[in-house]
């Protein structure tokens, strides 16, 4: 929204910091989920649902974080 690529450094550090640990909070679903494939085919939709809104969650959970710390 109010993000501008001026002498504010600090704020694209913040950004690349963010991407950052959206990347490694992929690598950990995908190896959680390679964990835990032969679960998945015992409990199988039950398991993929709460899986998909864990990862609803989290993901709008991190978006607003973000978007409380940048000041606009």
């Amino acid at each position: 929204m109010g993000i501008t690529q001026t002498k504010d450094q600090p704020h694209s550090h913040e950004m690349v910091r963010g991407s950052q640990g959206i990347g490694l909070g992929m690598d950990r679903v995908f190896t959680f989920m390679k964990c835990f494939q032969l679960e998945l085919f015992y409990y199988g939709d039950k398991l993929l649902v709460i899986c998909l809104l864990f990862l609803l969650s989290f993901f709008f959970g991190y978006d607003y974080c973000l978007s409380r710390s940048i000041p606009v």
